[in-house]
């Protein structure tokens, strides 16, 4: 689904999105500044939650400070791009 800047995430989605945030360890944000209020609150609920963040991000975001949120501050293509290439080769050697 896309939601336009200025529309509302459809409430089933939201509500989905709290259910994820219990049922999961941690989350990892990636190239977002979280301005939005719309990925933010997740965020914040996390914190609630005492859960890890990890924000993969060039620059200021709004998570920046918060109690429990961890930052890279790296391009997410290198950190992404690198892990693709170590699980490429992980699986290559699990084929051998």
């Amino acid at each position: 689904d896309v939601v336009f800047f200025g529309a509302n995430v459809d409430k089933s989605i939201v509500e989905r999105c709290y259910e994820m945030c219990e049922e999961c360890d941690g989350m990892i944000v990636a190239g977002s500044s979280l301005m939005v209020y719309s990925s933010f609150r997740f965020v914040k609920e996390m914190v609630k939650m005492g859960k890890r963040i990890l924000v993969v991000n060039v620059g200021e975001t709004r998570a920046d400070g918060l109690e429990g949120v961890e930052k890279m501050e790296v391009d997410v293509g290198q950190v992404f791009g690198k892990l693709v290439e170590e699980l490429e080769e992980e699986r290559k050697q699990q084929e051998m």
